[in-house]
């Protein structure tokens, strides 16, 4: 614990200083981004956020969990953290990114959210490409940044899964739900098509679970054109909500419970499938010209 605690005191000061200075270091690659969505709330986009960048930290890499939710943010209460800056001070140019990350478990560095109404203005692009290029200069020290969205389907998540490598949308078996989730992805075409991957969660019976992925894998290829990517199931676990009321994030549980192995499984899982498709360069310039926004 010591140790940890050292290695991301020591990271947190090379980040703000860089950020002082304004530096970018153009020859680090940057981080992966992975945008964690819901299509309904309550779907746990946030749980499942918190928990696989645990999951990931474990497995050796470098992770930044930024809380992108204006509507519910909860990240730092799945963490248990004393409120200090949020994302809506780097939206208002306030802060640097660098400056509210903070310690959070497994060595996880941790961007506070704070509800935000959209009327302040903090959503607009440019504020977005503000964060965006911030996230991109944290390449050198960050391998990983997974951004909270929750359960908005605005303009802002639009652009947010457009400038992603990998989201992951999150949905319940319920038939709102799986209705909610079509949506959303007939939404997502646009300027450019990240890879979707979707995570049914809190699953209490498999062959429901199969019979949701049949539906919306039929749906999605005869009225969308599009095929979908399963990356799994997370299962119903009543150590879930004590885990959220105690702060402490599930996926670091050494007791282990299902949810928690589940999302050990799907960390490692996303981490291969980054690694299969890392040399592919995955933007074209008409894609940046269409989006507006890049990381």
């Amino acid at each position: 614990m010591i140790r940890e605690m050292a290695d991301q005191a020591s990271v947190l000061r090379q980040l703000v200083r860089h950020a002082g200075r304004g530096v970018i270091r153009r020859e680090a690659p940057r981080p992966r981004l992975l945008v964690v969505s819901s299509v309904l709330p309550g779907a746990g986009a946030t749980s499942l956020a918190v928990n696989l960048s645990v999951a990931l930290a474990a497995r050796g890499h470098r992770v930044v969990l930024a809380d992108a939710d204006g509507v519910r943010p909860a990240v730092g209460r799945w963490c248990d953290l004393e409120p200090r800056g949020s994302l809506a001070d780097v939206w208002a140019g306030r802060q640097e990114l660098a400056e509210i990350l903070q310690p959070g478990p497994a060595g996880v560095l941790i961007a506070g959210g704070q509800r935000t109404p959209a009327a302040q203005g903090f959503y607009c692009r440019a504020s977005q490409r503000r964060l965006l290029a911030q996230l991109a200069r944290l390449g050198g020290q960050v391998d990983w940044v997974l951004l909270d969205t929750g359960s908005a389907a605005d303009a802002t998540v639009q652009r947010f899964w457009w400038a992603a490598d990998q989201v992951a949308l999150v949905l319940t078996p319920e038939a709102a739900a799986v209705l909610a989730a079509y949506t959303r992805i007939k939404q997502a075409a646009g300027a450019r098509r990240p890879e979707l991957g979707l995570i049914i969660n809190r699953v209490t019976d498999r062959h429901v679970t199969t019979r949701v992925q049949r539906r919306l894998e039929r749906s999605c290829r005869r009225f969308l054109g599009t095929r979908i990517a399963w990356w799994g199931q997370v299962r119903e676990d009543p150590g879930v909500p004590a885990a959220a009321a105690a702060a402490r994030p599930f996926a670091g549980n050494q007791a282990g419970g299902p949810a928690g192995s589940d999302v050990q499984v799907l960390a490692g899982q996303i981490a291969e499938r980054w690694t299969a498709r890392r040399g592919v360069d995955r933007v074209t310039d008409q894609d940046t010209k269409k989006s507006g926004i890049r990381l």
